[in-house]
Order: structure tokens, then sequence, then C-alpha cells
């Protein structure tokens, strides 16, 4: 994806990276020895101000366009609730930040089964497999729960469509285990 986004864009591709829920070991690694909490909504705000001033033509005034997949969409969130100046446009992908009232985001991730996963049969369909495979290597894995259940600001990721003053889009898979309810019906491909 930052390939195909770098050969079709002219300006600058920024790639904030969120060391204490990244899988990655190095930064996990870092995190671990510096024993730092993360950025809350007005230091990621600045941040992001900072980055896009530094690489915006002179003269104009620093916004971007954001893609965000899941928890990306809380970071999101709460720039479009402190900073909407810097939002030019913005694709959510498997958005999060939508539904965190509902309860249902943080039950499926931390504590639920994934839905559609049929763990009674001995053998899984590919579906099944993936569900399986994000519960023990995403989900459970520890820093991530860390994050979760100890760092990160649930009040101010979530976010009212209506909170959204630029051109957006939303796009949700049609096997998202995060967000399907067991009482919301699935969303149907148009």
């Amino acid at each position: 994806l930052l390939a195909q986004l770098c050969a079709h864009h002219t300006g600058a591709v920024l790639v904030p990276v969120f060391p204490h829920c990244s899988l990655r070991l190095d930064h996990l690694c870092a995190v671990l020895q510096e024993r730092t909490a993360p950025h809350d909504a007005s230091e990621l705000a600045s941040a992001v101000h900072r980055m896009l001033a530094r690489h915006s033509p002179a003269g104009q005034h620093p916004r971007g366009t954001f893609l965000c997949h899941s928890l990306g969409s809380a970071h999101l969130a709460s720039l479009l609730k402190r900073v909407p100046e810097l939002v030019a446009g913005c694709a959510f992908v498997d958005p999060i930040c939508f539904l965190m009232p509902d309860g249902h985001v943080l039950r499926n991730f931390l504590y639920g089964r994934r839905e559609g996963a049929d763990w009674s049969h001995g053998s899984l369909s590919p579906i099944s497999w993936f569900h399986y495979t994000q519960t023990r290597f995403v989900c459970c894995e520890p820093t991530v729960q860390d994050y979760f259940r100890r760092c990160f600001w649930w009040g101010q990721c979530w976010l009212h469509p209506s909170e959204i003053g630029c051109d957006a889009i939303v796009l949700l898979s049609g096997h998202d285990t995060v967000q399907a309810t067991p009482t919301q019906p699935r969303l149907r491909r148009v």
C-alpha cells in the first residue's frame, strides 16, 4: 500500500508509528526500555501539526489527507476533534471510532471470540483461520492488551459522523471481527 501511495502521489507520504501498539519488535523493545506512556490526543495533534508543517509547501497552511485502518481511526478521530483544520480529507478502513460507545468494539477485541469463526468442528474455514490468527497474534499480544487496557483514551477517540468536516469515505470489510455484533446485521456489498 505504501509503495502504491508513493508511486501515485507527488507530495510527502507520512506514516506515524505508534510504538505502544506496534507489532514490530524494534518498537516494542524501545517502549519497554524507555517505559514512557503513549501520547494523549493533545500531544498527537501537536506532533501531526509539526509533521505536516515540515512537509507542506512554503506559505501554505499545513493540511493532509489521512488514510487510517482500525486503531488508526481512533487516532484520526482525536485529530478531527482537536485540529480539524489539519484534515483536508480522510478515508476510514474498518474504523473503530464510530461504534466505541456501543461497547461491542471493546468487548469483541479484548474479550470476545471472533464472530463468524466456527470453532466447534475439526477443520476451520479460511476466514476462521484468519480470525484465530488475529486473536492469537494481535488481540492477545501483551503490549496490545496493555495499551488498550491501561493507556488508550477511549473518550478522546470516539467520533460521531457529524464531526467530520471534510470529504471522507468509510470502507467496511464484509467479515470484520471487531465491529460486527451478534445483533447487528452484516452489511451487504453494493
